[in-house]
């Protein structure tokens, strides 16, 4: 039974092609030997690397769904950001308004009050008159019914 050396090669090729070829048989076969090694090595680097790509590829998919899906969530995000922004200012804009008549009206409200202002003090200038007479004639009134009827006041 032949005895594999050299990764399948049998001893008996091995001593044969030594014995032939001498020195160079041995680098000969040595050769072939790594050139087999390599040609496995790179046979299943090949095939790491295709299954390597293939688990890229697949977890790419996911990380690009994955990243597809915050974009479309952030959008989201932002678009109820937006509306809700939007109800704020909405909101603001009617505030600011309210307050803006309430201003308009308080313009009003001084107006009509100065005014009014201006004619009560016509009416108690006209009444402070109106007084002032009464206690003229109240005064010129309290003597005798005599002075009277003449109009006029003496003093005692």
């Amino acid at each position: 039974m032949p005895i594999p050396i050299l990764e399948g090669i049998p001893m008996w090729f091995v001593g044969s092609v030594i014995g032939t070829l001498g020195t160079p048989g041995v680098v000969l076969v040595m050769w072939f030997v790594d050139h087999r090694r390599l040609s496995r090595q790179r046979e299943a680097d090949k095939q790491a690397l295709e299954r390597q790509r293939e688990f890229d590829k697949q977890n790419l998919d996911k990380v690009l769904a994955q990243i597809d899906l915050d974009r479309k969530e952030r959008f989201q995000r932002r678009a109820d950001d937006r509306r809700a922004l939007d109800g704020i200012l909405d909101q603001y804009e009617k505030d600011v308004t309210r307050v803006t008549r309430f201003y308009e009206a308080n313009v009003d409200l001084v107006k009509n009050y100065e005014k009014l202002a201006g004619e009560l003090m016509q009416v108690i200038h006209l009444n402070t008159q109106v007084q002032t007479r009464m206690v003229e004639r109240i005064d010129n009134n309290m003597f005798c019914p005599v002075i009277r009827e003449r109009g006029t006041r003496t003093s005692e």
